[in-house]
């Protein structure tokens, strides 16, 4: 989303995770279900799905 389309009162969607952040993605999490995630969680996400796996 560009600065000019943010200035016409339109807001991008919060991250689900943290809330900080505007989300790029919608994603599966197991346990939680479909989520949009920043870039920072969804970074954080795969790293603990891979300790995992």
């Amino acid at each position: 989303m560009t600065e000019e389309e943010k200035c016409d009162g339109e807001e991008g969607v919060l991250c689900d995770w943290c809330g900080e952040e505007e989300a790029v993605g919608v994603f599966f999490v197991p346990g939680r279900g479909v989520v949009g995630l920043c870039p920072r969680c969804r970074v954080f996400l795969v790293a603990v799905l891979v300790d995992i796996a």
